[in-house]
């Protein structure tokens, strides 16, 4: 969807399992409850994090949290 969001738009970055078995670690990021970019990987999850910061630091506050679901859901 093309929408324009405020600064102010609070942030999550998920992960689950996924993939056919379950088996694959993603890392999703959530802005607004919009669903937005999903990756695997380490070294994107940084890139994610990264994000986050950059966000929190342009509103001057922190508005996001990493949030781990269960591997049973």
């Amino acid at each position: 969807k093309n929408a324009t969001l405020p600064f102010d738009t609070p942030w999550k970055i998920r992960t689950y399992l996924g993939g056919i078995r379950r088996m694959k670690r993603l890392f999703y990021f959530d802005l607004g409850g919009r669903g937005s970019l999903k990756v695997r990987g380490r070294d994107k999850l940084e890139i994610l994090k990264a994000l986050g910061t950059a966000i929190d630091r342009m509103n001057g506050r922190p508005l996001g949290r990493f949030e781990q679901r269960p591997v049973n859901m």
